[in-house]
C-alpha cells in the first residue's frame, strides 16, 4: 500500500520582522492579535488543506481554544484578518472556513518537495480520491471469504 499524500505541514516560516498584517494585529490587539496570528498558522499548517471550518458551534470553540481567547474576540479578530486581506473573504463569506493564500504562500517551498500539489482555496471542497465508493478501501472481505472457502475444502475433505 502506498504512502498516503500528506496536505499539512509541520512548521511555518515565523519571521524576526513582523509583516503588515501582524503589525495591525498588534496596533490594534495587542497581545492577543499577535498570539491569534501565530496560533492560527500553527492550526492553518497542521489543517488538512489548511483550511479550516468556523461555521458551528464546536469548529469556533476548538479555535478559540487553539488561540487562547474567547469566541467573541477571536471572531472579530479574524473579520479584522478578513478586511486587511489576510484571510480570502470569498471563502469566509461563501463557506465560513478560514483561508489564507498568504500563509499557504509562506509553506509553498514543502510543497516543492511533494508528490501532493500546493493547496488551493478549494482544496477542501473536492473530493478526496482515496474515499471513492466506487473504490475499495479494504481486503477483508476477500480475504474473509478466501479463508471460509479454505475451511469448507478441509472440512469436505475430512
Amino acid at each position: 500500500m502506498a504512502r498516503p499524500k500528506k496536505n499539512t505541514v509541520d512548521y511555518f516560516p515565523h519571521d524576526c520582522h513582523p509583516n503588515r498584517y501582524l503589525n495591525i494585529l498588534i496596533s490594534k490587539y495587542g497581545n492577543d492579535g499577535y498570539a491569534v496570528y501565530y496560533r492560527l498558522n500553527e492550526v492553518l499548517g497542521k489543517t488538512p488543506n489548511h483550511a479550516i471550518p468556523y461555521g458551528t458551534t464546536i469548529d469556533k470553540e476548538y479555535l478559540a481554544s487553539e488561540t487562547g481567547i474567547n469566541v467573541e474576540d477571536l471572531t472579530e479578530i479574524l473579520s479584522t484578518l478578513v478586511s486587511i486581506d489576510y484571510l480570502d473573504k470569498d471563502v469566509w463569506e461563501s463557506s465560513e472556513t478560514i483561508w489564507s493564500e498568504e500563509f499557504v504562500e509562506s509553506i509553498s517551498e514543502v510543497y516543492d518537495k511533494r508528490t501532493t500539489d500546493l493547496p488551493t482555496k478549494y482544496s477542501f471542497r473536492e473530493e478526496n480520491p482515496s474515499f471513492r465508493v466506487d473504490k475499495p478501501q479494504s481486503k477483508v472481505m476477500k480475504s474473509k471469504l478466501k479463508k471460509s472457502r479454505d475451511r469448507e475444502s478441509k472440512a469436505g475433505s475430512l
